[in-house]
């Protein structure tokens, strides 16, 4: 089972929050500098004359990079708008080095669902790149000449690129879905994670003999999330049908008056290092062992719950099956979960990783995959 990213939120779109995760930042400064130090050829290649170049090759390095930036967020926005075309809720986007992760509710077991949602991206990367190619053909002026082109063409890379067949790519998503339809999302999921694994392993060769920090780390990346996607398929089997009131710990809710001492004690006598908080809105909110330890142990005592608390991405009822929360649940670490209208404990993803490893030693739980036909 794997976790979701984490990021920095910085907007919120659409009612989405747009998150972004630390390997793009270190992406972008890559771009920043290869692009500025390579900016003669790239003028090149466009066709026209670097001298008809306005500004310096910095300046356009950055240019460029915001631009991408921008076809990133408006390519994952099209997921997005799909996905909650069907209904699916949408809490947030992190944008990673290879493209983003959204935090949405499970797809509807439709026919094709997932494949729509997933084909839309790099659909839109393929129409940004249409439009920006035929702008730097009906322009007259150089330099949006050039950043058009240039764009253009890292658009049509990126949809090309999100096509392969592996996972966290849009491809590997797109090419499950068809292979679900024949063979049972369970088989499928592990054929396209050997072919992500197969990728990764190429990818990272590749880099290697070629001092391609980049593409080792892209190699990495798809690995890992190979790795994630295929434990998070075997999680789905082994908790069918529990529910968040099965694996949910009670534990009494904290006031946001309250001091940080007195959560301290409370979560002492509880053994839990996440306390649900009621806030004075209803709203659920949590406080964290993690976040009692940033403040000095002599400041507890002045210091309220409430200076602290952080809303809670969801809050389930107890009677929700586990498998539809995963995502969020995966993402948060832990959720506050509400019975008979009121709040009566958390929901931790540690509990759930252990249930589903002693799960997995019970051969009652554990379900051989379909074999292709």
């Amino acid at each position: 089972m794997g976790r979701s990213p984490t990021g920095l939120t910085v907007a919120k779109i659409h009612g989405v929050k747009l998150k972004i995760h630390f390997s793009l930042l270190f992406l972008l400064v890559y771009i920043v500098f290869v692009a500025s130090a390579q900016f003669p050829y790239i003028v090149g290649q466009s066709g026209l004359d670097v001298s008809a170049i306005s500004s310096n090759p910095l300046a356009w390095g950055l240019t460029f990079a915001i631009g991408l930036f921008v076809s990133v967020v408006v390519h994952e926005f099209g997921h997005v708008l799909v996905a909650q075309s069907m209904g699916v809720k949408v809490s947030g986007v992190t944008l990673m080095m290879l493209g983003g992760v959204s935090e949405m509710e499970k797809i509807p077991d439709k026919p094709f669902a997932e494949f729509k949602v997933s084909i839309v991206g790099p659909l839109v990367s393929f129409a940004i790149a249409g439009m920006l190619f035929v702008l730097s053909k009906i322009v007259s002026i150089p330099n949006i000449q050039f950043f058009s082109y240039w764009l253009s063409r890292a658009n049509l890379v990126l949809g090309i690129f999100n096509l392969l067949p592996a996972f966290p790519l849009d491809g590997g998503r797109v090419f499950r879905s068809l292979l679900a339809a024949r063979q049972g999302e369970a088989q499928a999921t592990a054929t396209t994670v050997s072919l992500a694994k197969a990728l990764a392993w190429t990818l990272g060769i590749l880099g290697f003999f070629q001092f391609n920090m980049i593409l080792m780390l892209i190699a990495l990346f798809i690995y890992s999330a190979a790795s994630s996607e295929l434990m998070l398929s075997e999680s789905k089997g082994l908790i069918h049908g529990i529910t968040v009131g099965d694996v949910g710990v009670r534990v009494p809710v904290v006031s946001e008056e309250a001091s940080l001492k007195e959560a301290a004690s409370l979560m002492f006598q509880t053994r839990s290092r996440v306390l649900p908080v009621k806030s004075a809105e209803g709203i659920p909110m949590l406080v964290t062992l993690k976040q009692l330890r940033r403040v000095p142990r002599n400041a507890w005592s002045e210091i309220r719950v409430k200076d602290l608390m952080m809303p809670s991405p969801q809050t389930p009822e107890s009677s929700v099956l586990l498998e539809e929360i995963l995502p969020e649940l995966a993402s948060a670490e832990t959720l506050p979960f509400v019975e008979n209208g009121a709040i009566a404990g958390v929901v931790r993803y540690q509990d759930l990783a252990d249930l589903v490893d002693f799960r997995g030693l019970d051969e009652r739980f554990t379900e051989e995959p379909k074999k292709a036909i």
